[in-house]
């Protein structure tokens, strides 16, 4: 199972790049998710977990036969890892070995080791110094590929800032606002850039078609291969006039929300605010509670119904699941009108049906941000479903300590 696995996560990350729409990261970040669940499944066999509130690390010395998934306010790789390697950090940096696949997962992520396999890292900042064995995905606000890198097969990279200086032993599909070349690659090169860039050393085996609203030169030294293909960006279609059927419909959802939160806070006051107060304290391991449910239920749930004999329970943790995502919005609402009212009336006592009246309506206007409400959403559940979660766990180990 774990080598179909494997084969199936080698296909997900090369990215279709023949179509453009302006500068994104969106079908990198669809890839990174479908990357999450194909992760989940390939290691669901041998894994080793390490989750802590401090610094996770793997010494020099140190050998994880297994796969490791790693979570903690910053996660140190110097030893080596023979499996695939999960983790999600604050500060992320990788200088030993994985002999398997990369998924991380950072505010900062530094790859300045081996690895094996393929690699997907996604962070504000994102720094590649180490040998990628195959496919490398990266999408950040920075993303650098130092002259010290290297890449098996392919590149595909997205970030405000993008510097490609290493060495791409296939072909690059990149996307940035402002995108430097320096380094070389032996393939192709598909880019789409507000502002692109050849450095004197770059050398390119291939064609470069790229998209940009100015045509570039190629500076004294640099190479390009194959042909060179300017394409203008695309013009920006017309919006289409709003119907009225979608205001009515986010009010309906933003008051079934409150219906619903305000009927939880009265048959199940002391959970609901033991989940709220989850939300915070601290954020991150609601984050991480959120995202290891969000990307583990659904592969358990698949592996219970796999055995015929777990199709009940199977079916009660989908259901169960469903109602999670579908309530997630609720303690986080509670908890955003909570501290705005707290901090207008100084710590005074707040009304959780006022502050989840509020809640709705601040999340409501947040989620129909354009372009930013999808990631509104995401952040929601992820938090909504680590508060219920350790709320949930708190009520199980006060029942069994009474």
């Amino acid at each position: 199972m774990k080598k179909s696995a494997r084969w199936a996560r080698s296909c997900v990350l090369p990215l279709p790049t023949t179509r453009w729409a302006g500068p994104s990261v969106l079908p990198l970040a669809v890839s990174l998710c479908l990357t999450i669940l194909l992760f989940a499944i390939g290691s669901a066999g041998a894994t080793e977990l390490r989750v802590g509130e401090g610094t996770i690390s793997v010494a020099e010395d140190e050998v994880i036969s297994d796969d490791l998934l790693a979570f903690a306010n910053r996660v140190v790789i110097d030893g080596v890892v023979e499996g695939d390697l999960i983790t999600a950090a604050s500060k992320v940096t990788v200088d030993g070995e994985v002999k398997g696949s990369v998924l991380a997962l950072g505010q900062s992520v530094t790859l300045a080791g081996k690895v094996g396999s393929s690699a997907r890292l996604a962070g504000e900042d994102v720094t590649i110094m180490g040998e990628v064995g195959r496919n490398l995905a990266a999408a950040g606000s920075e993303v650098y590929l130092d002259k010290t890198a290297s890449v098996g097969n392919d590149a595909h990279l997205a970030g405000a800032i993008l510097e490609v200086d290493g060495q791409i032993d296939r072909n690059a599909d990149v996307a940035s606002n402002k995108l430097t070349i320096l380094g070389s690659v032996a393939g192709r090169v598909k880019a789409e850039a507000t502002k692109l860039s050849l450095g004197p050393d770059a050398d390119i085996g291939g064609n470069l078609t790229y998209r940009s609203p100015e045509e570039i030169t190629v500076p004294e030294g640099a190479r390009v291969g194959g042909k060179i293909k300017h394409l203008l960006p695309r013009e920006k279609a017309e919006p289409e006039p709003k119907s009225p059927f979608g205001f009515w419909w986010a009010l309906f959802r933003g008051l079934a929300v409150f219906v619903t939160g305000v009927v939880l806070l009265a048959l199940f006051r002391g959970h609901m605010i033991n989940a709220v107060n989850a939300v915070s304290q601290p954020a991150w391991k609601s984050l991480l509670f959120g995202f290891l449910i969000l990307v583990v239920t659904p592969v358990a749930t698949i592996i219970l119904c796999i055995t015929l004999i777990g199709i009940p329970l199977g079916i009660l943790l989908c259901l169960g699941y469903v109602a999670a995502l579908l309530l997630s919005g609720i303690p986080v609402s509670i908890s955003i009108g909570r501290w705005l009212l707290r901090s207008l009336q100084r710590g005074r006592s707040v009304s959780p049906y006022l502050a989840l009246f509020i809640g709705v309506i601040i999340l409501g206007l947040l989620m129909h941000i354009p372009y930013a409400g999808w990631i509104v959403r995401f952040v929601v559940v992820l938090f909504g479903l680590g508060a219920l979660s350790r709320a949930a766990k708190g009520m199980l180990m006060g029942r069994a300590s009474a």
